[in-house]
């Protein structure tokens, strides 16, 4: 009797099922196109600075004898490299998604500086999640009549990370301007692309350096670009592509 009744309900129950999946998928679709503007707002900086530094990231590196020159990776390390590129990719995706969220959550709310989710931890993980995004691109990519990793590739990206690192730099003399010591409070509470040890409560909210910043930076690009430049003259064997 009871299997009758079920049965008989059945169909009642799957248009029940459809209606509220196909309510749901509306409002999914109304929220994203309610939100479009926002995320733009929000990526569309650092797209446009990403762009930019792609186009010119070759001719302001120079042409050193190296640049077009490729390591052949070994046919039996392949596997090994692919995955560790999908996995830095999908880390990278990961974190740009958590920050974006986060981010358009504070929006809608009106938060102004948001410090919550990944943003509790570390200042630019939208910044950082591009660099990581970035980087399997500019080892080998496979499909792509890639027959290794060119070098030129590997010193656009760390060229890439550099300015990566200014742009935040500028994000955060903007926020200081906006913010004032709120922002210098969250700042001494988190990392820029690490998360640091948390410091004591106590402790006074620290005036940012930035052209200290900037220095240090500018030094930290020379000192791994030069050091990149004498491994590869001294350790690796390279294949020029012609």
């Amino acid at each position: 009797m009871a299997f009758h009744k079920i049965r008989k309900r059945l169909p009642e129950m799957i248009k029940e099922i459809i209606k509220r999946v196909a309510e749901k998928l509306i409002v999914v679709i109304i929220s994203i196109f309610l939100y479009v503007p926002i995320i733009v707002g929000i990526l569309s900086p650092m797209l446009i600075f990403f762009l930019l530094d792609l186009y010119i990231s070759w001719s302001l590196i120079g042409n050193p004898q190296w640049m077009w020159d490729y390591y052949l990776i070994p046919s039996h390390s392949l596997t090994l490299v692919i995955s560790i590129e999908a996995l830095l990719f999908c880390f990278g995706f990961g974190l740009l998604l958590s920050g974006l969220i986060t981010l358009v959550k504070g929006k809608i709310k009106g938060v102004g500086l948001v410090r919550t989710g990944i943003y509790k931890y570390i200042r630019h993980p939208q910044n950082l999640s591009i660099v990581l995004m970035v980087l399997p691109f500019a080892l080998y990519v496979p499909g792509f009549k890639d027959i290794g990793i060119r070098m030129g590739e590997i010193a656009s990206w760390l060229y890439f990370a550099f300015f990566m690192c200014l742009y935040s730099f500028y994000e955060e003399w903007r926020l200081v301007k906006k913010y004032g010591n709120g922002y210098l409070e969250y700042y001494r509470k988190t990392g820029h692309f690490i998360p640091k040890i948390k410091r004591e409560k106590t402790e006074p909210s620290p005036k940012i350096n930035f052209l200290k910043k900037i220095l240090i930076t500018v030094l930290l690009y020379l000192f791994f670009y030069f050091l990149f430049d004498l491994i590869i003259r001294l350790f690796f064997n390279l294949t020029i592509y012609l």
